[in-house]
C-alpha cells in the first residue's frame, strides 16, 4: 500500500468526502446513551435511553431507506430484515406466540433501528471522525467510574440510579464473579463486565487510524495513546479475556499490516497461515482446536473449558432443531451441573432461530467486511486507514461475540457499525489524473495569479511559416476611413 496521499484537483469533492455532518445530534445522543446504566420496564417492554432514541427515529429512517436516500440499497439491508422476519415464524412454530409481539418489536427497534442509524448517520468522512470522537469521549467519561469500581469496589453509577424513581439499574453482575488480580471486573454503565470490555475495545482501531485524518489531526504515538486512553483503560479494568483479546487482535492486525505493507497478498497469506495452524491442531493436538485457542487467550482456564461444553451441547441442539430452532428457550439439554446460559452470541442465534436465522445474521455481518477488503484504495492513505479501522474493529468485535451473548446498546452499536460501512464501500474516489468536467471546473474557485515575470517564451516561427500564414493587419484608423 502506498503511503502517498491522493490529492484531488481544486474544487473536486468525491462522494462521501464532504465536510458536512449528516446526523450529528442524534448520533451523538445515541453514543452518549452508553453512559446511562438504567432502564424502565413497561409491562415487559424494556425501555432504555438508547432504545427510546431508536424508536423515535425508526419510522423516518425506514421511509428514507425505502426511498433509497442512504446510498441506495445493500445486500445486508435485506439480510437484517430477513433475520427479524424469521423470529416470529420460529416463535409461532415453537408455540411461543404469547410473548412474540413484545420480544420481536423490541428486537426490531434494537437491530433494525441500530442498523438504519448507521446507514443514515454515516455518509462521509466527517461522520466517521465525529462518531470516533464521540465514542472516545464517552469511554473517557466512564473510565474514572471503572477505576473506582474495580479498585475501590464501589459501584457509583448503580448507587445513583437506585435513587431515580421508576428506574431500574443494571444488575450488579460483577459481584457474582471472583476478583481478578485483587480487583473487581468493572461493568460501569453496562449490564456485564465483558460488554463494557468489548465496547471499550471497539474504539481502539477507530481512534488510532481515523483521528489522524481529522481537520486537527492527532499526531505521534503519545498523542494517539492519549486519545485512546478511555478505550485501553476501560478494556483493562473490565478484566475480561474477551475485551483483552479484542484489543490484542487489533494491535496484531495493525502491526502486521504495517510490517508487510509492501506485500499485496499479505492478508491471503495470513488466512492460509491460520488455516494451516488450525489443521495442525486438528491432527496433532490432544484437545479440540476450539479449546486450545480459547485457553491461549482466556484469563480463567475454567471458563475456556466451560465455553467448549456450551458449544458442544448447543451445537447438538442446533442439529436437533435445524430449521426453526428452539425460539426463546429457557433451558436446553446439558450437563446437570451447567447453568443454562449460552455465552456465545452466534451459537445462541442458531439455537433460537435455526440455520435460516443464523445465516442471515452472519452473512449480513461479514459481507460488508469482505466488500471492504476487496476495495482498492491504493494511493489513498485516508480511505485505506478508514477501511482498516472499520475491519479491525468490527472483526475483533465479532470474535468477541463468540465469548458472550450481546444485548442492550452493545447489540445496537455493532449493528450501527454494520450499516456504517456502506458509504465507505460505495465511495468511488475520483482519479486524480483525470481532467475535471466543465461543471466541476466552473464550480472550482477562480483566482488570478500575479507575477512580475513573464510567462515562458513562445516558440519562434520560421520565415516560411510566417510567409505562408495569414497576414495580421491592424484595423484602419478612423482618419483613413
Amino acid at each position: 500500500m502506498s503511503t502517498m496521499k491522493t490529492t484531488y484537483p481544486r474544487g473536486w469533492t468525491a462522494p462521501g468526502l464532504s465536510d458536512s455532518l449528516s446526523m450529528p445530534f442524534m448520533l451523538g445522543l445515541f453514543v452518549f446513551s452508553i453512559t446511562q446504566p438504567y432502564l424502565f420496564n413497561f409491562g415487559g417492554f424494556i425501555m432504555a435511553p438508547y432504545r427510546l432514541l431508536l424508536l423515535i427515529m425508526l419510522v423516518p429512517l425506514m421511509l428514507n431507506w425505502a426511498a433509497g436516500k442512504y446510498n441506495g440499497f445493500f445486500l445486508s439491508d435485506f439480510l437484517v430484515l430477513g433475520h427479524l422476519m424469521w423470529m416470529p415464524i420460529s416463535m409461532i412454530v415453537n408455540g411461543q406466540a404469547a410473548g412474540m409481539v413484545t420480544y420481536v418489536s423490541s428486537q426490531f427497534v434494537d437491530i433494525v433501528g441500530g442498523y438504519l442509524l448507521g446507514r443514515a448517520a454515516f455518509q462521509n468522512k466527517e461522520d466517521l471522525i465525529y462518531f470516533t470522537r464521540c465514542l472516545l469521549i464517552t469511554l473517557a467519561i466512564l473510565l474514572p467510574f471503572a477505576i473506582i469500581e474495580s479498585i475501590g469496589k464501589v459501584m457509583i453509577l448503580n448507587d445513583l440510579v437506585e435513587k431515580i424513581p421508576l428506574a431500574e439499574a443494571h444488575k450488579r453482575t460483577t459481584l457474582a464473579y471472583e476478583p481478578r488480580f485483587g480487583m473487581l471486573r468493572a461493568q460501569t454503565a453496562t449490564p456485564h463486565p465483558i460488554l463494557y470490555g468489548i465496547t471499550s475495545a471497539m474504539a481502539f482501531s477507530l481512534g488510532w487510524l481515523v483521528l489522524p485524518h481529522a481537520k486537527k489531526p492527532v499526531k505521534g504515538v503519545f498523542g494517539r495513546l492519549w486519545r485512546v486512553s478511555g478505550s485501553l483503560g476501560g478494556t483493562f479494568f473490565a478484566l475480561s479475556s474477551g475485551g483483552w483479546m479484542n484489543v490484542m487482535m487489533q494491535i496484531g492486525f495493525m502491526g502486521y499490516n504495517k510490517v508487510f505493507r509492501q506485500i499485496t497478498a499479505r492478508w491471503k497469506l495470513l488466512l492460509w497461515g491460520f488455516a494451516a495452524f488450525y489443521m495442525f491442531l486438528v491432527f496433532y493436538s490432544e484437545r479440540p482446536p476450539f479449546v486450545v485457542l480459547s485457553r491461549m487467550v482466556a484469563l480463567d482456564q475454567g471458563t475456556a473449558w466451560f465455553r467448549y461444553l456450551i458449544f458442544e451441547y448447543g451445537s447438538a441442539e442446533v442439529a436437533r432443531h435445524p430449521i426453526f430452532g428452539m425460539g426463546l428457550f429457557s433451558d436446553y439439554i446439558r450437563a446437570p451441573w451447567m447453568i443454562p446460559s449460552v455465552d456465545n452470541h452466534w451459537l445462541l442465534q442458531a439455537m433460537r432461530w435455526g440455520y435460516p436465522g443464523f445465516l442471515t445474521l452472519v452473512v449480513a455481518a461479514f459481507y460488508p467486511l469482505v466488500k471492504l477488503g476487496m476495495k482498492d484504495y491504493r494511493g489513498n492513505t485516508m480511505l485505506s486507514d478508514f477501511r482498516y479501522a472499520m475491519i479491525f474493529s468490527m472483526f475483533a468485535y465479532y470474535i468477541s461475540m463468540a465469548t458472550v451473548a450481546v444485548w442492550n446498546i452493545q447489540y445496537s452499536l455493532i449493528m450501527m457499525m454494520m450499516g456504517a460501512t456502506v458509504w465507505l464501500i460505495k465511495i468511488e474516489p475520483p482519479d486524480p489524473k483525470a481532467a475535471p468536467t466543465d461543471a466541476e471546473a466552473e464550480a472550482a474557485p477562480r483566482r488570478q495569479s500575479y507575477t512580475r515575470f513573464s510567462g515562458p517564451p513562445r516558440p519562434r516561427q520560421s520565415s516560411s511559416s510566417v510567409a505562408a500564414g495569414p497576414s495580421l493587419k491592424r484595423p484602419p484608423s478612423p482618419a483613413s476611413r
